[in-house]
């Protein structure tokens, strides 16, 4: 799975003309500060 999974970002990067992991900086964390925010984040 792990060589299946190479081969298709090599090919990718390749086809985008893009470097690095296929999935990098698609998620981030912030502190949830109060009630509000933290049922936004729940929905």
């Amino acid at each position: 799975m792990r060589r299946i999974c190479g081969s298709y970002v090599l090919w990718y990067n390749k086809k985008y003309d893009r470097v690095g992991y296929l999935f990098q900086d698609w998620f981030k964390s912030e502190p949830v500060e109060d009630d509000v925010y933290f049922f936004t984040v729940l929905r």
